[in-house]
């Protein structure tokens, strides 16, 4: 039914799952905190507005989910958009 609960998993079948989390998430969220002092902000923005477009560009590589050009129309808008604001940025702190 809709209540149906699975058997919990083993520590053993979790083991990869944990390793993959602390490979795609918590190494990335450690080296921007290392990367802070030490590149412009507006750097660390740039490379943050990426993010999109990579889970975008992995979804067309892996194939199971077909992409709507709404979605990739959106991607556009938004990278665009916080790179002009990163350009912005950049242009009144050297002025």
């Amino acid at each position: 039914g809709v209540d149906e609960k699975r058997e919990a998993p083993t520590w053993e079948a979790l083991w990869p799952v944990i390793l993959v989390g602390l490979a795609v998430i918590a190494l990335p969220l450690y080296l921007v905190q290392k990367a802070v002092p030490l590149i412009p902000a507006s750097t660390i923005a740039a490379m943050t507005a990426l993010g999109p477009v990579f889970v975008f560009a992995m979804q067309v590589f892996e194939g199971r989910v077909d992409y709507a050009p709404a979605t990739l129309l959106g991607i556009i808008v938004f990278l665009l958009g916080a790179l002009i604001a990163v350009w912005g940025a950049t242009r009144t702190q050297t002025t």
